[in-house]
């Protein structure tokens, strides 16, 4: 028999990262106390009612049956990943996205043995962007 409690606080974990959501937020946005959140991620509902799991799922846009699976055979496709990863570098060194800390945690995501693909595209794009901002400007004048 699976272990519910730390099955429900692995895909909630899971949810949080991919939402960007913390404790407070996930409990402000579920309408419960933040222990109530923290209990779960403890792994200490395996014996909750559905109704109560479904509270959680619902407002991370899933039900207490996705909860309530394991996820962990479903493989992810990493050149997703690294596509995702590249956009947000890409999006911060153009200077048209200040948010360094989602450019870091979907680097993070990218599996290791992937991270040269990243690299090699973010170096092409700085290598870009240095000559783009090494040209002289022309006097108009």
């Amino acid at each position: 028999m699976p272990n519910y409690g730390k099955l429900i606080a692995k895909n909630l974990h899971r949810l949080m990262h991919e939402n960007h959501l913390n404790q407070v937020e996930l409990a402000k946005k579920a309408g419960v106390a933040q222990a109530y959140v923290s209990r779960a991620l403890a792994g200490e509902m395996g014996n909750s009612k559905v109704e109560s799991i479904e509270t959680l799922a619902k407002a991370l846009g899933k039900d207490a049956a996705w909860l309530l699976t394991d996820h962990s055979e479903v493989p992810v496709d990493p050149s997703q990943k690294v596509q995702e990863a590249i956009g947000a570098l890409q999006e911060l060194i153009a200077g048209q996205s200040p948010d360094r800390i989602r450019a870091h945690q979907l680097l993070n995501q990218v599996p290791e043995q992937h991270l040269h693909i990243a690299i090699s595209n973010l170096e092409s794009l700085h290598n870009v962007i240095a000559r783009r901002n090494a040209k002289p400007k022309k006097d108009t004048g």
